[in-house]
């Protein structure tokens, strides 16, 4: 099944209680409030709170730029 969804280049998956799709830019403001709770970002390999320019300079030079 998994071969299925790589060959068919599937962008996004639903369930029931669960969408799961590939970020865009309209996401920046959930993601930064997201990425403000301490509870999170303690497991992320620079634990603190970004700011929206911060993610969005990552996600203009790195995301956005990484994907194929």
């Amino acid at each position: 099944m998994t071969e299925d969804l790589i060959m068919k280049n599937v962008t996004e998956l639903k369930s029931e209680r669960l969408t799961f799709r590939e970020i865009t830019y309209d996401d920046a403001g959930k993601i930064v409030e997201w990425r403000g709770d301490p509870k999170v970002y303690i497991f992320f390999t620079r634990p603190h709170k970004v700011t929206l320019e911060e993610h969005l300079h990552w996600y203009n030079n790195k995301y956005f730029t990484c994907r194929i």
